[in-house]
């Protein structure tokens, strides 16, 4: 196999090589996807669309069990002053962008709203340092 060769240069880590396949199996699936939607909506029903993906989806969920292993469970709490402060960040965030498409950047409101998210990040990020499991928010505020 071509990525298995690949592999063996030492160019690539798995990771990277797994988003590889990832990427090119949800671009040629979706290019796949459109062309037989539209062929199957023409010749027999739009519905057929919501049907095929159940056999698929199927296999797929069985074919995952076999050569997918377990993931180890890990036990954490759950960190809410920064699960609070990554949602009242993004809220932020989204109200201020929602206001400056609709009426500019010189409203005192959207600034502050930019600011506002700007802290509230910093702000998660700290709490970040005694969490048991921090990744997930690392993840959702982009630190």
């Amino acid at each position: 196999m071509l990525a298995d060769g690949i592999a063996g240069l030492g160019l690539f880590t798995a990771a990277s090589l797994a988003w590889g396949w990832y990427d090119a199996t949800a671009g040629i699936g979706a290019s796949i996807g459109l062309v037989l939607g539209g062929v199957l909506a023409d010749l027999v029903s739009w519905r057929v669309g919501f049907v095929i993906d159940l056999p698929i989806g199927a296999l797929l969920m069985v074919d995952a069990q076999r050569h997918i292993a377990e993931t180890p469970r890990r036990t954490a709490e759950l960190d809410l002053a920064g699960a609070l402060l990554s949602t009242l960040g993004m809220v932020a965030w989204v109200h201020g962008l929602v206001q400056v498409a609709s009426d500019g950047w010189g409203n005192v409101v959207k600034l502050g709203a930019a600011n506002l998210q700007q802290m509230d990040t910093a702000a998660a990020q700290l709490t970040v340092q005694g969490a048991r499991l921090p990744e997930a928010v690392l993840r959702m505020t982009g630190g």
